[in-house]
């Protein structure tokens, strides 16, 4: 084992083995010796666990919030990404075609607006949980404890949901991300399109590799279809799909359906998918596993303190019936 893992890392979990030791001793020892309760003991590691966790929670949802803006609303920021694929586009459109394209509208928003959303609502959704839950804990409100064991075990049920349908059940998923992909195919007018749904395609058929949402059949429902932008009598899907854009009016790598030349049938939804969702799917399965069951520990802990009764509480009943030294009865007041 030590010869797989790296050094440093080998040193960190040895010194966090010899703390863990030294804390289990120390508690071991205070407990044996009456200073302190093991159900104090509990309690107060319950809370500390719940207010590290979720400040930790805290920090990451203010992340995930702000990558979702971005990403909404600073298409700017990825330009270094996009302009050189839209750059390509324009050369070989120009070469094939004679037409100097522009690309100005290229809508980043439009691709990838919809993930910028979700960032920030479960953002601002985990920013929510995270304040319940830590001031909660740090603060023994036990109504914001409630809350936040509420929402957490929802919380679960859907990640469960989510997971279930997202290994058992995907085709739902793909489903939802095919219905706009097919809207905006129907508006692709080929290589030297300069409207946003031509760009957008173009820009996804050369990044992904891929052609149309399940192949280069999908085509024969769009404005591209039947030569009526450009030269395309003799092909059989556009000239995006080529594994490499044509650099003069030769078009035989999309005029015969050959995986040497082209992506034909390399759909773009499961590229995406692959990309974003389906990559390194068994520790996507180990990672949401686990983070399930770590949010039921957190629930448990969550639910420990809310049920556990504050000793130090005085109630009004103690008060009836309390007798001073001289024996006389004090009444109520309260």
């Amino acid at each position: 084992m030590e010869q797989i893992l790296p050094p440093d890392l080998i040193s960190i979990i040895k010194y966090v083995d010899v703390v863990c030791v030294w804390l289990k001793y120390y508690f071991k020892a205070l407990v044996l010796s009456g200073r302190i309760k093991m159900g104090d003991m509990m309690q107060f590691f319950g809370r500390l666990v719940l207010v590290v966790i979720n400040l930790v929670l805290l920090l990451t949802s203010l992340a995930m919030t702000i990558a979702g803006f971005i990403i909404k609303f600073g298409a700017s920021v990825f330009s270094k990404y996009t302009d050189s694929v839209l750059d390509s586009v324009k050369q070989s459109a120009k070469v094939a075609f004679d037409d100097d394209i522009s690309t100005e509208q290229f809508d980043f928003e439009k691709l990838f607006g919809f993930f910028g959303v979700l960032l920030i609502v479960i953002g601002v959704f985990l920013l929510t949980v995270s304040i319940f839950g830590c001031c909660g804990a740090c603060c023994k409100i036990k109504m914001l404890l409630m809350l936040y064991a509420i929402v957490l075990g929802i919380l679960v049920i859907g990640q469960i949901t989510f997971v279930v349908m997202f290994f058992k059940y995907n085709s739902v998923l793909k489903g939802a991300i095919r219905k706009p992909l097919e809207e905006t195919l129907k508006n692709y007018h080929g290589l030297n399109g300069t409207e946003a749904d031509s760009l957008v395609w173009n820009f996804l058929m050369q990044q992904f590799e891929c052609c149309g949402i399940e192949g280069y059949e999908d085509f024969s429902d769009t404005k591209w279809f039947g030569g009526e932008f450009g030269n395309t009598e003799n092909l059989t899907m556009p000239l995006a799909c080529c594994n490499d854009l044509p650099e003069d009016d030769d078009f035989s790598c999309a005029e015969t359906i050959d995986s040497d030349l082209n992506n034909y049938n390399k759909g773009c939804l499961d590229a995406l998918w692959d990309e974003l969702l389906g990559q390194n799917q068994l520790y996507s399965y180990i990672v949401s596993i686990g983070v399930i069951l770590f949010q039921v520990i957190l629930l448990v802990f969550a639910l420990m303190l809310y049920c556990k009764k504050d000793e130090k509480k005085v109630h009004p009943d103690i008060h009836k019936g309390y007798r001073s030294k001289g024996g006389r009865q004090h009444q109520d007041t309260w």
